[in-house]
């Protein structure tokens, strides 16, 4: 509440308009609320901007694309700027190209490969001679498949600025209403699935974790070490479809699991590891592209 000083009251305001009085009253009532407001959501605080807060606004959309035993995620921000993480195997280049091109997708804004699997990495080279990138984020594992080496290269010749992801790290997103929280790795210590990016996105009260292709001892860790994920609405669930560890499917309980998959030598995903999954579960080897939507208090599947 707004307090007036008895000098102001006694000297100043006897010889006012009481409408001049009222209106300077409630000017002063607002600019503090907005003073307050403004320093709990300062930049770089803990809070998104007061735009992200509005209700109504656009929803944070993350589109799973059908990409055979691969993984390539669209995400579109409330803002209209976007990021994909992956870009599925060289073979699901156009339809990873059309679907974008149905999206009205003409930039992106940031590509992120979460370790240097070709199944990951694959589409991307096609992709940049159709569109341009703003930045290229990675792991830096050395543990690379054929063609990674000549993809960093080929970025690199167009100018696109590359950047290395570790643990602890915040990616800068939107305009501040979506945090991604980089959780993994911390170094480059185990196999190139296990050094996997793992990146938790964040939209006010709705969560979505990317656990890219991290094998089960591994997951285990890290459920331990970042017990706060069991928060989590929708999991994209490792390594399409597992091996899952007996912590992850005690950790996640009434979620949406997506799982990005297709033919495969291995016969992913294994019965026993459906099986631990508690909550709806959606596989692009069935249903096609999923796309998941969050208007900041929910997280749903839309068609």
């Amino acid at each position: 509440m707004l307090e007036v000083s008895p000098a102001l009251t006694r000297n100043i305001l006897p010889r006012l308009n009481p409408l001049v009085i009222a209106t300077s009253v409630v000017f002063l009532s607002l600019s503090a609320r907005v003073s307050v407001g403004a320093e709990k959501l300062r930049p770089g605080g803990d809070q998104p901007p007061l735009a992200s807060l509005a209700s109504g606004g656009p929803p944070l959309r993350v589109h799973f694309i059908n990409v055979g035993y691969g993984d390539a995620v669209l995400i579109e921000f409330p803002d209209s700027s976007n990021m994909l993480i992956d870009a599925g195997g060289g073979d699901f280049a156009p339809q990873l190209m059309t679907y974008l091109q149905k999206r009205d997708v003409r930039r992106l804004d940031a590509v992120m490969i979460t370790h240097p699997h070709e199944n990951h990495f694959g589409g991307l080279k096609a992709l940049t001679r159709e569109m341009p990138i703003g930045r290229f984020l990675h792991n830096g594992d050395p543990q690379t498949e054929e063609g990674y080496a000549v993809l960093l290269e080929h970025l690199k010749e167009k100018r696109i600025p590359i950047d290395v992801l570790r643990a602890g790290r915040q990616v800068g997103l939107s305009s501040g209403a979506v945090v991604m929280e980089i959780l993994h790795p911390r170094g480059l210590t185990g196999s190139a699935n296990d050094n996997s990016v793992v990146a938790w996105l964040k939209y006010q009260k709705t969560s979505i974790l990317f656990w890219a292709d991290m094998e089960s001892a591994q997951q285990e860790a890290l459920i331990h070490e970042f017990e706060e994920i069991q928060e989590a609405d929708c999991i994209k669930v490792p390594h399409h479809g597992g091996p899952l560890s007996e912590a992850f499917g005690r950790a996640f309980t009434d979620k949406i699991f997506i799982i990005s998959t297709g033919p495969n030598p291995w016969g992913r995903p294994y019965a026993e590891d459906l099986q631990k999954l508690r909550g709806k579960v959606y596989r692009t080897d069935r249903e096609g592209t999923i796309v998941v939507e969050s208007d900041g208090a929910a997280v749903k599947v839309v068609p």
